[in-house]
């Protein structure tokens, strides 16, 4: 059989070929067969159409399936199909077999009541309870096709849907008559052809002038026709197997669609207007009419939508409602401004208050250039006000805002507050913008006075807590400058000490619009400038007239800032000056405000004073410290002898040596084995005498050595250690043990030689052990630093006299045992001292032992040299 390309579009498909013999058939006609299978425009819906026909039959019986089939060879052959995707069915002398039988509508409501489809109802996946099909005819009788309904609960059609069935079964007929090569039949009926050219014409009058939509009890979408194509701009392809979230704008709240879908599931038609969007982003309005077909059963088995247009509408409707909107606000207050910005061409136009409101002379078209009114806004404001607008016009939506600006005609700050809505354009995208703005400054005022009257008490609690904190002198006086412009409401606030012995004002805390404390106002003399002045007279400056004041001095920086007020009080303590406190807001400071700040700041007074106190306190702390570094320079002093002694012994030792070498040459041969003996012991000891000298200046370098302090990789660096001792532990039997180390941090010279005396003393001591056993990892943190770990199963020792380990040229063991000169330990303490760290040891005799010692976890401030 053929398959037509159409069912995938249908959403049916046909798993395995049906068959009906042709026997069945009394009216056969061998020639008028092999037309029907040669038909091939049949198999190209563009042409045919009968997908379409297979859909609203659908519809007139309100059933879920519908096919349309022709005679073929061994049985017909599916040219047209809604809704059906059957199992493995069986049609032999079944539904089609028995339709194409009579001449009328066959109805079956129930095949498994029914005799002759009991026992072969069509369908392992599926089965059909409720059938009703029409045979298709040619004028002359011969019976070619099927039309059919299914469904799979029991049912009856109604009268209407029995008529309307059987009708279209006559059009489809004709339909499938002139697609027939050679035309219509000659005796068809001009009844037929106007009866066909009048459903053709109301087909194409829905698809040109309606989007029709059907979906499944699911929302999934089964048929679309071009219209809905056309305006969503997707293919049908895209839509077929979606839901309507395809073409979700958002624009609806959730309780909008909500209540959609509980009318629709309840069974009643919906009707109303929705804003959908395209594939390409673009919105379009839609009048929509949602009707819900409803089974035998009393079940709801799709639902079919059909919409029209109105997006020129809906842009007309939302024009006038600007309109209006825009009258109404300002016919509710009549102190507002109104403006308009039209996003497409940047031109802004305002009424006549908004040019009061900004200090801007008047324009004949009331035309204003957008960076007019960014200029008036204060510059720490314009960022996030120019964002609220973006987010307006890019969401299409609308915001309410509140901004300073300094009015152009007077230099006053003034408080605006706006509101906006953003109108769409065809192309769903924002083309104009509409507000208002009201002066709100006055009112902005009264609340501010209240508000700081309320705040005021509370100030003055939290500035009490403060002062009496154990703190240092500048983290107070930041925290009550914080204090002071959270309850004052001011611009910012700056506090200055005195230094008694320069006659300079230093800037302490500074808090609010600037915070940094090394500007140009870090340091003033007593007597120059506003704050100067006001240490030398010892008495408060206060102005709520900044604008013209002539100790402010940069007044363009006062009016570019809105600057209304200053208020400016000396630090007092039994009559001797301790520094100054000042302050600027952009309102000004009622009476009430003015006196209660008085009263705080005596209480700051004594707070700087017994700072100060405290300070001297840590001066003479500071003078024990000093003695202790006096100690620690004599210590120095002793180490630099010792270095100085040791560099000494250097030349008689390489006198004895170099003479030892050639009194060996000069007698070599004529000396007995005892005297030979002789010179090697003077050499061998000559030799030690000159390592212990070198290992003694490199002890006394450590101590003065600059350090730096990185990042360090332990793992690198143990893995370096090692390959350094390759000739220590050629030849040996050592089982390793290394976890894997964390980053320290500390020199990385320095800690390589505490890695490498360390790990080269258990490579040492471990070396009459076989296998000898190393272990190095590390066992946790102390004080926010790591505990590295270096273990042998060596020699070890007793621990009552590991006090001696860590000293110079002290040794647990026999030289002829082990070799070295016992400066090693000594080195790796004072390195790990100068890095903050300690070491430590735990061992046994015959058993091993265990050096522990301590590194920082992470990187800081350089190290400072520590001894």
């Amino acid at each position: 059989m053929q398959k037509p390309s159409a069912g995938a579009d249908c959403g049916w498909k046909l798993k395995k070929p049906f068959y009906m013999p042709v026997a069945l058939n009394p009216q056969t006609d061998p020639e008028r067969l092999a037309a029907y299978q040669g038909c091939e425009p049949l198999d190209r819906p563009q042409e045919s159409g009968l997908d379409d026909f297979a859909c609203i039959a659908a519809r007139i019986s309100a059933a879920p399936m519908a096919l349309i089939s022709l005679v073929h060879s061994q049985g017909p052959s599916i040219k047209g199909g809604f809704g059906w995707e059957p199992g493995d069915p069986n049609w032999n002398e079944t539904f089609c077999a028995q339709t194409i039988l009579g001449t009328n509508l066959l109805e079956v409501p129930d095949a498994r009541e029914d005799d002759r489809f009991r026992d072969r109802s069509p369908g392992s996946d599926l089965e059909i309870r409720f059938y009703a099909g029409v045979p298709l005819s040619a004028p002359d009788g011969f019976r070619f096709g099927t039309l059919c309904v299914m469904d799979r609960v029991p049912r009856r059609l109604s009268g209407e849907q029995a008529d309307g069935l059987v009708r279209l079964g006559r059009q489809i007929a004709l339909r499938i008559e002139g697609l027939l090569p050679g035309g219509r039949a000659p005796d068809q009926s001009g009844a037929q052809n106007e009866a066909e050219a009048t459903l053709l014409k109301y087909k194409a009058a829905l698809d040109e002038h309606a989007i029709v939509a059907i979906t499944d009890v699911r929302g999934k979408i089964n048929f679309v026709n071009d219209k809905f194509c056309t305006i969503s701009k997707y293919s049908r392809s895209e839509l077929l197997g979606k839901d309507h979230r395809m073409v979700n704008s958002g624009f609806h709240p959730k309780e909008f669609m909500a209540t959609l879908w509980q009318t629709i599931r309840s069974g009643q038609v919906w009707k109303g207007e929705i804003r959908n969007r395209a594939k390409d982003g673009g919105y379009y309005w839609v009048d929509t009419t949602i009707v819900p077909f409803v089974g035998a059963d009393g079940r709801i088995t799709q639902f079919v939508a059909i919409r029209a247009d109105i997006t020129e509408r809906k842009r007309v409707e939302e024009t006038l409602h600007l309109e209006k909107e825009r009258l109404r606000m300002a016919t509710t207050a009549a102190a507002m401004g109104v403006w308009d910005w039209n996003v497409k061409t940047g031109a802004v136009k305002w009424d006549e208050r908004m040019f009061s409101f900004y200090g801007i002379p008047v324009t004949s078209d009331g035309l204003v250039p957008y960076e007019a009114w960014r200029a008036t806004l204060l510059p720490g404001e314009v960022q996030e006000q120019e964002a609220i607008l973006q987010a307006t016009v890019e969401s299409c939506g609308r915001s309410e805002r509140e901004f300073h600006v300094v009015r152009a005609s007077d230099q006053s700050l003034r408080v605006l507050k706006a509101a906006e809505l953003a109108i769409a354009g065809g192309d769903g995208q924002t083309e104009r913008v509409v507000g208002v703005n009201l002066d709100i400054t006055e009112q902005r005022a009264r609340e501010n006075e209240l508000r700081v009257r309320t705040a005021l008490a509370e100030f003055q609690a939290a500035l009490g807590r403060v002062l009496t904190e154990n703190q240092d002198l500048q983290q107070c006086l930041q925290k009550c400058a914080r204090l002071m412009v959270e309850s004052l409401d001011a611009a910012f606030v700056r506090i200055w000490t005195l230094n008694e012995d320069t006659q300079e004002l230093e800037l302490e805390a500074s808090a609010g619009l600037y915070t940094h404390l090394d500007g140009p106002h870090g340091r003033v003399p007593v007597g120059k400038f506003k704050i100067g002045l006001i240490a030398l007279e010892r008495k408060p400056h206060l102005t709520n007239q900044v604008i013209g004041d002539p100790r402010v001095g940069d007044q363009a920086w006062a009016q570019r800032e809105g600057m209304v007020a200053f208020a400016g009080y000396p630090l007092l303590l039994e009559g001797r000056v301790l520094g100054v406190i000042g302050m600027f807001a952009r309102h000004p400071f009622p009476e009430n405000d003015l006196k209660a700040i008085a009263s705080v700041v005596d209480s700051i007074s004594l707070a700087v004073q017994n700072h100060r106190a405290a300070t001297r306190v840590k001066q003479l702390n500071a003078s024990l410290v000093s003695r202790a570094s006096e100690l620690e320079a004599a210590n120095k002093e002793l180490e630099s002898f010792s270095y100085s002694v040791s560099h000494d012994l250097r030349a008689p030792l390489r006198h004895v040596h170099g003479y030892v070498e050639m009194l060996t040459r000069a007698t070599q041969g004529q000396l007995t084995p005892k005297a030979e003996r002789y010179l090697r012991t003077i050499t061998e000891a000559s030799e030690e005498m000159g390592q212990l000298i070198d290992d003694l200046l490199s002890f006394s370098r450590m101590g003065r050595a600059a350090m730096r302090e990185e990042r360090l990789n332990m793992d690198q660096l143990v893995e370096q250690t090692i390959l350094g001792l390759e000739m220590a532990v050629r030849g040996r039997n050592i089982v390793w043990e290394i976890a894997p180390l964390p980053e320290a941090a500390g020199d990385p010279a320095m800690l390589k030689q505490v890695l490498s005396n360390l790990i080269g003393n258990a490579v040492k001591y471990s070396r009459q052990r076989d296998p000898a056993k190393i272990e190095i990892g590390r066992s946790g943190d102390e004080n926010g630093r790591h505990v590295y770990f270096v273990r042998d199963n060596g020699a070890g020792f007793d621990m009552k006299y590991a006090d001696k380990l860590f000293g110079v040229f002290q040794r647990l063991h026999r030289a002829e045992e082990f070799e070295g000169t016992g400066i090693g330990l000594a080195t790796v303490r004072r390195i790990l001292s100068r890095h903050g760290d300690r070491i430590w040891t735990e061992a046994e005799p015959d058993r091993g032992a265990t050096f522990y010692f301590t590194l920082k976890s992470k990187t800081s401030d350089p190290i400072e040299k520590r001894e």
